[in-house]
């Protein structure tokens, strides 16, 4: 009796969809089947609807906002350009990876109108994970707590994207998953022009343009 107060997809394991170009294979995964099960659940609240259009389409903009936090880490001139260098890096390799490995779009595939307007174009990898995991990748050797902050970001921006219905699960996870090793990628390629970004960094904060927050709130001072 109990049992059958359980959802069926969630007795199950399910798989999630690999793009045709890679073979067409599945690959096994547990409540994987998200591009259904989550899209499934538009339609019953209309504020809910409206919070996953607002997070699929605008969220993406308060990775700004982790930027401009960085600024105030004492390696964040390092971390705001392996972000940067990261983000178009994982731009170009998703545009690579869209050509050789074309994947419809959820509402393509199935034939629904999607909670927000988009081309039927290819949707793997997703440009916002690529870019959201690139200033996760370019925070995460300068500041953790803002590299964590992306991270949450990121996984809101990736659930709206497959509850609209504009993404698989594997377009967001590998997106991210891309990102993430650009931005770690535009870090370790900066080591050797890190005697230059410290002579830039101490011009800036001779000149008053660049704070460093050290820890507690009366640690936010102009440095020398």
């Amino acid at each position: 009796m109990a049992a059958t107060l359980i959802p069926t997809w969630l007795t199950r394991v399910v798989v999630d969809r690999v793009p045709p170009a890679l073979g067409g294979f599945s690959v096994p995964v547990f409540l994987s089947d998200f591009s259904t099960t989550i899209h499934s659940l538009t339609g019953h609240v209309g504020a809910v609807d409206d919070l996953m259009r607002v997070t699929a389409n605008y969220f993406i903009y308060a990775s700004l906002l982790i930027l401009a936090a960085l600024w105030f880490r004492r390696s964040g001139l390092r971390g705001g350009l392996a972000a940067g260098i990261g983000a178009l890096l994982a731009l170009g390799i998703g545009q690579l990876l869209g050509s050789v490995f074309p994947e419809s779009r959820p509402f393509v595939v199935d034939h629904f109108t999607p909670l927000i307007a988009h081309a039927p174009d290819g949707s793997f990898p997703s440009d916002h994970l690529l870019v959201l995991g690139a200033v996760a990748g370019g925070c995460l050797l300068s500041s953790r707590p803002l590299a964590a902050l992306a991270t949450g970001l990121a996984v809101l921006v990736a659930v709206a994207r497959v509850y609209v219905g504009i993404h698989h699960p594997i377009d967001v996870v590998a997106g991210y998953a891309i990102g993430v090793g650009c931005g770690v990628g535009g870090w370790t390629a900066l080591a050797p022009l890190q005697p230059i970004i410290e002579r830039v960094d101490t011009e800036l904060r001779r000149r008053g343009l660049r704070r460093i927050y050290e820890g507690g709130p009366t640690s936010l001072r102009r440095s020398a």
